[in-house]
């Protein structure tokens, strides 16, 4: 069975949800695509920016909190921010005060064929954020980082400046895995988790609650989850799914959540709420309509990035 437009909305839930999709005639992966701490956090990060003021994370804010990606000390290979396709394109990083620095180490993004993006990196300096100096431009060779041990390490021979920018010569989207800085005699990594910024946000940027100082806490919203899972029960059933159990089990999760003072702990509301999703997942993944043996996916859509899945499904292509 082929499925078209109509099918889209389910077939992006499969996605964000973490079901394992396959190549053509492979066989299944016995392993997770991600991990149950993953998803988790996925849905606490959705919990936190869904409900934010009107405001509160404008353009700017958005960029700073985009480029920390860089600076959260976490290095896998994919990128750890991501800018727009701007004229010279930046990222930069607020030491805090002036040092004298010994190196930069920059760990590229590797999971994609993109390494040539960044072959003529510039490393530019400045004490005030405004002016800056050029220390450096990379050769033209392409660099990885995380996957070969490899990153590309720039020699600073002690210059002084507050502020690090990283820099591209011509007009293109720019992204990093991480970057790492070191002062003269010292062996800490003084960028680890410092004030970032960057030139613009994309699409396929991620922001970072782990450096983000301004996220408010999830509020759990357990009452929420419960009665859309509640919903989504009602609709399965008349499909003939069999939801008995998963309905007895919000039912619990509500009145559990009744008997929580307001003062109760975050990781009491925590649990419930996970225990709500969860549950409202394997009611998702339940449905019917996703029972199915092979996906087709339409390649090809001219002029568009062709490995993104949005741009496989039929009304892309020609």
């Amino acid at each position: 069975m082929i499925y078209t437009r109509h099918f889209a909305d389910r077939l992006s839930l499969v996605f964000l949800l973490g079901a394992v999709v396959t190549p053509w005639g492979a066989a299944a992966a016995t392993d997770p695509v991600i991990t149950p701490e993953q998803i988790e956090a996925d849905w606490l990060l959705q919990e936190a920016v869904r409900h934010l003021p009107a405001g509160t994370a404008g353009p700017r804010e958005a960029t700073r909190q985009d480029a920390a990606g860089a600076v959260d000390g976490v290095k896998n290979g994919r990128f750890g921010f991501h800018t727009g396709a701007d004229q010279k394109p930046w990222w930069q990083v607020d030491l805090g005060k002036s040092l004298s620095l010994q190196r930069v180490v920059i760990f590229n993004r590797c999971d994609g064929n993109v390494q040539a993006r960044t072959a003529r990196i510039m490393v530019l300096l400045s004490d005030d954020g405004q002016t800056w100096s050029e220390a450096y431009k990379h050769d033209g060779t392409e660099f990885f980082g995380q996957t070969d041990g490899q990153p590309l390490s720039v020699s600073l021979d002690g210059a002084k400046a507050r502020f690090v920018r990283l820099q591209l010569p011509e007009k293109q989207y720019f992204c990093l895995d991480e970057v790492e800085i070191y002062r003269v005699g010292g062996d800490q990594n003084v960028a680890l988790r410092q004030p970032a910024d960057q030139s613009s946000y994309s699409q396929w940027s991620t922001f970072s609650l782990a450096v983000n100082r301004n996220m408010p806490e999830p509020t759990y919203r357990i009452e929420q989850v419960v009665q859309r899972g509640l919903k989504l029960a009602d609709d399965l059933r008349q499909s003939g799914v069999a939801v008995e159990q998963s309905v007895a089990t919000l039912h619990e999760v509500a009145g559990r959540m009744k008997e929580l003072s307001g003062n109760a702990l975050k990781g009491a509301r925590r649990e419930l709420y996970m225990q709500a999703r969860w549950v409202v997942r394997r009611m998702t993944l339940a449905n019917p309509l996703l029972d199915f043996d092979d996906l087709l996916l339409v390649k090809r859509a001219p002029g568009m990035y062709t490995h993104m899945s949005d741009q496989y499904l039929g009304w892309f292509s020609r």
